[in-house]
């Protein structure tokens, strides 16, 4: 749909150069594994939605092309099994991203391109109890301010937790309770690329609750 005339068509297609190295190293006897990387991606034709949504102005298809673009940055994992009863998985990501042409909105260019978060950091762990059959979970997902230059708004940055209880019930039954974004914080996930769409909101404080049946006890 984007190639057609009616959506400012057709475009060049998107191509890019990406540079990644890295290094991965193991720990305890294998049972933590960590992970980082370097990396740098360049794109060239890189597409974006159109505001005006195309020449006869009713095309939601619609977009441009800004250009080139660039993202560099480091990644870094850590995961693995720290005890026999307590589990960790903990990333970080830095990134540096940036508009470098845009001939239809000069003023995007050193601006980061939308919705990039310069940094992301993630968390989950797990400990289980034996004894009872019981396993508690915790989580965490937080990113920094993020800016979207064709629409000039912003989102905040955030960080959110959510806890789980899981219950093995006999044999064949595991009752799992899981609570997302358990102090209800208000956040916005994305900017759309319009000043008059705004912000995507996160989902409020969540419980569910659910029974698992297995058919072979494990």
């Amino acid at each position: 749909l984007a190639q057609t005339p009616a959506a400012n068509g057709p475009h060049d297609p998107e191509r890019g150069r990406q540079i990644e190295g890295g290094l991965k190293t193991e720990l305890s006897r294998g049972r933590v594994l960590l992970t980082g990387s370097l990396f740098r991606i360049d794109k060239n034709n890189v597409l974006r939605p159109d505001p005006v949504f195309g020449p006869s102005g009713d095309n939601f298809a619609a977009v441009l092309p800004i250009g080139k673009v660039r993202n560099q940055g480091f990644e870094f994992d850590a995961a693995g099994r720290v005890t026999r009863d307590f589990s960790v998985i903990v990333n970080y990501s830095f990134l540096n991203s940036e508009i470098l042409t845009d001939r239809f909105t000069p003023t995007a260019v050193g601006q980061p391109l939308p919705n990039a978060a310069r940094h992301a950091f993630g968390l989950f762990a797990r400990y289980d109890i034996a004894r009872t059959g019981t396993s508690l979970s915790v989580g965490n997902e937080a990113r920094g301010r993020r800016y979207e230059p064709y629409a000039g708004i912003q989102a905040a940055g955030y960080g959110i937790w959510d806890f789980g209880v899981f219950q093995k019930l006999g044999r064949y039954l595991e009752f799992r309770g899981q609570l997302d974004n358990a102090f209800d914080r208000i956040y916005a996930t994305s900017s759309l690329f319009a000043a008059r769409a705004g912000n995507i909101p996160g989902a409020p404080r969540t419980f569910t609750a659910a029974l698992h049946f297995r058919t072979a006890a494990r």
